[in-house]
């Protein structure tokens, strides 16, 4: 950027230039030489951020291409996608690069209960059902202060997720995961992450109360002070709207600062080169003030997250060494995906879907932000469309008529 005009801006303008170029940087063809975080200036230091981050991911992908080539050739669940993330080894203060947390450090541990009815089929896409969130006060090793944290449940059977990375090697790749939250939460606040402190393995249990192993990523609490209550979901505010006689709608205003900052994070998290794949009104949460019992709707944490490809450069390598020059797909298993159907683009719900790629994750964001604007969940849209068609039909003549 030319530092001589960009001094004719305003301070916030020039911020909010220099993070709309990010993507023109990153989509471009030139080879960019290693980024800091004061590569473009004291003023855009989280462009430098954000661009480091993708860089990053990058490297470690043309790494782990070739550990795909190395491993066995067997896929589970017949597919072929890589997924993991690029991060150097994790940095978690005090605990060196061993992420795992003992369940003996959190105190009142509970099992799990895993929302499946009965068998867990494995690594499909949208078999997922939303993860079971828990808050624990963890007591870390060495003496170090107590906290409350936020662990978010998923199990095991789906957490591999098409990965033909061998089971052994999971370990490495949730290792990454918990490094690749940590440096993204705390590279700038608009990400909307939590601080991931390391994973949990336990048993858990499903409805039928068969136990089944489970996986569980702890998270930091924002702040100190922000008590010890389970965050609440955007989809539970708006289920409790659409039930309410007179539900409390928030201000215009600050829902639209609420998709401003939504739409901020995916467009800061795609730059960085990373995929959700699972973003809903399940993912997006907020915490309780411990005083008032309120919650401020303008601040969203957005989590669920996986194993996912950085980015569509990953997947157009993949896509050159496929037979044939086909488009790589994916088996989807649409059968199981309940209510969070409806944040899936219409053309992952078929039985061999395409990779994915950042226009799903923008589908999935816009359903959330009509979500916003209407303050209620799309699970009831089809309900207002049928019943605003036989208002329409109750209203037409016998004969043919027109409506009144």
């Amino acid at each position: 950027m030319n530092n001589r005009l960009e001094r004719l801006l305003l301070r916030h303008e020039a911020f909010l230039l220099s993070e709309g170029l990010m993507a023109e940087i990153l989509s471009s063809t030139l080879e960019l030489p290693d980024v800091k975080e004061d590569s473009f200036g004291s003023h855009h230091y989280k462009v430098g951020k954000v661009i480091r981050l993708h860089q990053r991911n990058e490297a470690l992908q043309r790494n782990e291409m070739d550990l795909v080539q190395s491993v066995d050739s067997r896929e589970p669940c017949g597919s072929n996608v890589l997924t993991t993330f690029d991060v150097d080894q994790p940095f978690i203060a005090g605990r060196g690069v061993d992420s795992v947390i003992s369940i003996s450090s959190l105190r009142g541990f509970k099992e799990p209960v895993l929302p499946y009815n009965g068998e867990v089929p494995c690594c499909g896409m949208g078999l997922e059902v939303p993860d079971v969130r828990s808050v624990f006060y963890y007591t870390p090793e060495a003496g170090l202060p107590g906290e409350y944290v936020l662990v978010e449940w998923r199990s095991q059977t789906t957490e591999c997720q098409h990965s033909r990375i061998p089971d052994e090697g999971r370990t490495e790749c949730r290792q990454r995961l918990v490094s690749l939250l940590h440096e993204t939460s705390v590279a700038d606040a608009d990400f909307r992450i939590l601080n991931c402190m390391g994973y949990i393995l336990a048993n858990g249990r499903l409805l039928n109360s068969i136990e089944h192993p489970a996986v569980g990523f702890v998270y930091q609490f924002p702040t100190k002070t922000a008590g010890s209550a389970i965050p609440i979901t955007l989809r539970e505010i708006s289920d409790t709207a659409l039930q309410s006689p007179e539900p409390d709608v928030p201000d215009l205003d600050d829902r639209s600062l609420l998709a401003q900052r939504l739409s901020l994070a995916l467009y800061q998290l795609h730059c960085a080169g990373l995929l959700h794949h699972k973003i809903s009104s399940h993912s997006i949460f907020y915490f309780h003030d411990p005083e008032s019992g309120a919650y401020d709707i303008s601040k969203p944490y957005i989590g669920g997250w996986r194993y996912t490809p950085p980015d569509h450069h990953f997947q157009a390598r993949q896509l050159e060494h496929s037979q044939d020059n086909h488009e790589v797909t994916e088996t989807v298993y649409s059968n199981s995906l309940g209510d969070t159907a409806i944040y899936v683009h219409p053309d992952r719900l078929t039985t061999t879907a395409p990779r994915f790629r950042k226009s799903y994750d923008v589908y999935s964001l816009g359903v959330v932000l009509i979500e916003i604007a209407m303050w209620k969940p799309a699970r009831s849209w089809r309900i207002l469309f049928v019943t605003m068609k036989w208002t329409c039909l109750k209203s037409t003549n016998l004969d043919g008529g027109q409506p009144h």
